[in-house]
């Protein structure tokens, strides 16, 4: 049975598309019966969508060395 820890690499590894099918398979029946993980993957789903939507900003110049000094 796949923890609660497990799904959420399994969650992780689906929004950046690299799941394997039996991943997925894993995922999808650890989620049939923990709705805390259920919830959490429709959350970071939103968070994914919506951050892909976002427009790319131009960093203003000596942005990058300011932040390192």
């Amino acid at each position: 049975m796949c923890t609660c820890e497990r799904a959420l690499e399994l969650i992780s590894l689906g929004l950046d598309g690299e799941w394997k099918e039996e991943e997925r398979q894993e995922l999808e029946e650890h989620l049939a019966h923990c709705g805390d993980c259920r919830a959490l993957a429709r959350e970071l789903e939103e968070a994914h969508v919506l951050l892909s939507e976002l427009e790319e900003e131009e960093v203003p110049e000596g942005f990058r060395a300011a932040v390192m000094d």
